[in-house]
Formats: structure tokens, C-alpha cells, sequence
């Protein structure tokens, strides 16, 4: 989707996004889709494990307290998130 929104889901303004995501993102075909990029809102260990189960890999910063584990996330995304 290049980096385009795909499926959307819409909640109340008091429900965190990341409490629907998995149900987001278990609705979605990935089969075509190399890496699924989000925001460090997202950063949950289960949310990386759906993902990789889907076999796609996660592109999300960890949040500052993990920041010691964005070695491995692509650079792009830091520089957007930071």
C-alpha cells in the first residue's frame, strides 16, 4: 500500500489503538506484504509476534524505555519518530 492506510478501524477517543489492532490486523491478508510499519504506540510484544506469524516483520520503534532495542529497526523510521 506504500505506506497508505489499508483498513481502517474507529473506537472511541478513550480506547487506546493498540487494544484493537490485533483484531485489525487478523482481518488483513499480509501475504504480499514484506513489513508492516507503525509508530512506537504500537510497540507490543504480541502485536510482533502477530505479525511475524503472518510472515511479515514489524518495522516499530520500541518505546524509550526498550530504546536499546532500535538497533535492528530501519533507519527511516527512527528519524520519523524521534
Amino acid at each position: 500500500a506504500c505506506g497508505n492506510p489499508i483498513e481502517l478501524i474507529t473506537t472511541s477517543g478513550n480506547i487506546n489503538d493498540i487494544v484493537v489492532t490485533s483484531n485489525l490486523l487478523e482481518q488483513l491478508d499480509l501475504s504480499n506484504t514484506k513489513t508492516v510499519c507503525a509508530d512506537r504506540d504500537f510497540d507490543s510484544d504480541v502485536f510482533r509476534e502477530l505479525i511475524c506469524s503472518k510472515r511479515s516483520q514489524d518495522n516499530i520503534l520500541y518505546k524509550k524505555y526498550r530504546g536499546h532495542l532500535n538497533k535492528n529497526t530501519n533507519s527511516y523510521m527512527k528519524s520519523v519518530n524521534n
